[in-house]
């Protein structure tokens, strides 16, 4: 059975508290991002990513979680 296009693949995240989203298609090996509301969930994503990349990589077990009735924090090797 031929489909005649390519199945394109998609993902959507969503900050229902500030009203914000991201939405990710892609077609053809070419991913498109969308976003709306108050903050920029993509921008933000991407500039998290880059730090990851620039502290080489480092795996899961690198990291440090802290979680307190105020609030959590989430800590790189190298910061």
């Amino acid at each position: 059975m031929t489909r005649g296009c390519e199945a394109a693949a998609s993902a959507g995240l969503i900050d229902v508290n500030a009203g914000s989203w991201a939405a990710l298609t892609e077609a053809g090996g070419a991913w498109t991002v969308r976003q709306g509301g108050p903050d920029r969930i993509w921008d933000a994503i991407e500039h998290h990513v880059n730090r990851w990349h620039e502290h080489g990589a480092p795996e899961l077990d690198q990291f440090t979680v802290t979680a307190t009735p105020n609030g959590h924090t989430i800590t790189c090797p190298g910061n």
